[in-house]
């Protein structure tokens, strides 16, 4: 009710986290104007948010790394069998952030909507409350508009061996949506070595 207070709505959207298991009942078995865009992220930057920032600040505890590769791996795979599905859309959120204007275009086209700029205005959007929506991010709720600098954030914030693990575990998604990867050497004997600290997770 919040959210929508209008009594005229037209389109009405809604975001999950964890719920790609649900694409293809909703929009390939159900006889309904369904349309999912699954938004894809590099998992270091997944991993990054998700242990640190604010939302370690409210947990207090990190995911355990594997948690976090399993589910983005499970994620990706939801990706690749639904991509060929006519109302289905996977974004990746780096494209999104570097070009908002032209991704947000494409958007609108696969919604067969009308596009506006006022969708980049992020001062006019609100949350479920009516007040004034504040960034889901875990590092930039001060900031303004779309910024850029969530991109390279991870850098700063995992260890060596956290990086390498991920892209131990995830590196052929990684290839085959176009992340770069670093040059950090890690294999078996590494993985074998790697451990965390249970008092943290």
């Amino acid at each position: 009710k919040n959210s929508c207070p209008e009594k005229d709505i037209v389109i009405l959207g809604t975001k999950d986290n964890y719920c790609e298991q649900f694409i293809r009942p909703f929009i390939a078995e159900f006889n309904l104007d369904y349309r999912c865009i699954q938004v894809i992220r590099d998992p270091r930057a997944v991993t990054a948010s998700r242990n640190s920032g604010s939302y370690l600040e409210k947990s207090k505890k990190k995911y355990p790394l594997l948690f976090v590769i399993r589910n983005w791996r499970k994620s990706i795979a939801y990706h690749f069998s639904s991509a060929k599905l006519s109302n289905y859309m996977g974004i990746k959120y780096e494209e999104f952030v570097k070009s908002p204007e032209v991704k947000s275009r494409e958007i609108c086209d696969f919604l067969d909507i009308e596009y506006s700029s006022n969708l980049l205005d992020c001062d006019i959007y609100v949350d479920e409350d009516g007040n004034k929506w504040s960034h889901n991010s875990s590092f930039f709720r001060e900031e303004k508009g779309i910024n850029k600098g969530s991109l390279e954030k991870w850098k700063e914030i995992l260890s060596h061996d956290e990086i390498g693990l991920i892209q131990f575990l995830c590196k052929r998604e990684m290839n085959y949506l176009g992340y770069e990867l670093q040059n950090i050497p890690f294999g078996i004997r590494e993985l074998l070595n790697y451990e965390e600290k249970i008092d943290e997770i």
